[in-house]
């Protein structure tokens, strides 16, 4: 290898990245840990329905008209299949290493 590679695309990757570029390495694991929470769909709702809050909301969707078709509750939560954990990572692991 030379030079710093383009993409990171398995664990030993970043392990190796984080050996000779520590600073850089820790900021490229800390991006791992901040995509590991998105906001995540957990089921359709009613009209009337749901919750507004920090961690919730409330997403519609409608038509060429502008009426409101479909509502969908939404939760700030972590995604299971973000790349960190694709990766093989886990949270503790990625924090110990930063």
């Amino acid at each position: 290898m030379r030079g710093k590679p383009k993409h990171l695309n398995a664990k030993q990757d970043y392990i190796n990245y984080v050996k000779l570029w520590p600073e850089e390495g820790k900021q490229k694991l800390q991006s791992l840990l901040d995509g590991r929470v998105r906001w995540m769909n957990t089921g359709k709702i009613e009209e009337g329905d749901g919750v507004t809050d920090e961690t919730h909301k409330v997403s519609v969707l409608k038509d060429e008209e502008g009426n409101i078709t479909e509502k969908y509750q939404r939760e700030w939560k972590e995604n299971p299949g973000a790349k960190i954990f694709r990766l093989g990572f886990t949270v503790d692991e990625v924090n110990a290493m930063i």
